[in-house]
């Protein structure tokens, strides 16, 4: 889990394995470049088809931009969840599939949007690694995804992601000027002529300029990534992948 985003920039598709049914959660998203509720961020549900973690599903935030039309189609087992915010409140819960369920819970100040995950197996590290699962009695969990504020309070955006999310969200942005970066490193003078060097600088220069910005987002894509980590290994429990 959490695993989609490692090197993933904007416009760059996620690989869709058969392993899993796949489940885009998105929210307000509308044609020609609306971006919805979370700023193009769509929740990518996997959910396992086989082995003993079968029914275990994993969640990723995404860039909608990560998902390829004609891949989906070609897998065939995707599923897209395109949803009106102003109206989930009043409907309290939104099945997503049989044993996901997004629940809206709501109250004076603010809306919150969860996932409830049915019949999930969940170990320690121990037993994770061992791979063993098939006495672990099947559990329901419960995830934050984010907090819709009804009234935007001071120095808080309206939409607050969970911050395991906000976090992936990050990454993708880090990584994707860290793409941009480097494929500049790779252009010819011509063509980064656009970004703001004048013409007339040496190429030396402007090599020197582009791999300082490499290095500058590399980095905050890795520490982005650790901070990530960071997170995930505060859990004490884990959900089986194989």
């Amino acid at each position: 889990m959490y695993d989609l985003t490692k090197d993933l920039g904007y416009d760059m598709p996620i690989r869709l394995e058969n392993k899993y049914r796949y489940d885009f959660l998105g929210f307000d998203l509308e044609p020609g470049g609306e971006q919805g509720l979370l700023c193009g961020g769509i929740f990518a549900l996997r959910t396992i088809k086989t082995g003993n973690a079968s029914g275990n599903v994993l969640i990723d935030l995404i860039d909608y931009s990560n998902v390829n039309a004609f891949d989906t189609v070609i897998h065939g087992d995707c599923h897209f969840h395109l949803l009106n915010s102003d109206k989930l409140p009043q409907e309290n819960e939104y099945k997503v599939a049989e044993n996901i369920i997004l629940n809206i819970v709501s109250n004076s100040t603010s809306t919150g949007f969860y996932l409830t995950l049915k019949n999930q197996k969940y170990g320690d590290l121990h037993s994770i690694s061992s791979g063993d699962c098939k006495n672990i009695k099947p559990s329901q969990y419960k995830y934050l995804l984010f907090t819709q504020y009804h009234n935007n309070p001071i120095n808080v955006s309206q939409v607050e992601l969970s911050p395991i999310f906000r976090l992936q969200e990050d990454l993708v942005w880090n990584n994707d000027m860290y793409h941009d970066f480097r494929e500049l490193h790779l252009a010819n003078k011509s063509e980064i002529a656009g970004h703001k060097i004048e013409p007339s600088t040496p190429w030396e220069k402007v090599k020197e300029l582009i791999d300082a910005k490499c290095r500058e987002w590399k980095e905050k894509s890795e520490k982005k990534q650790e901070q990530l980590l960071s997170i995930v290994d505060l859990q004490t429990l884990y959900p089986f992948e194989e």
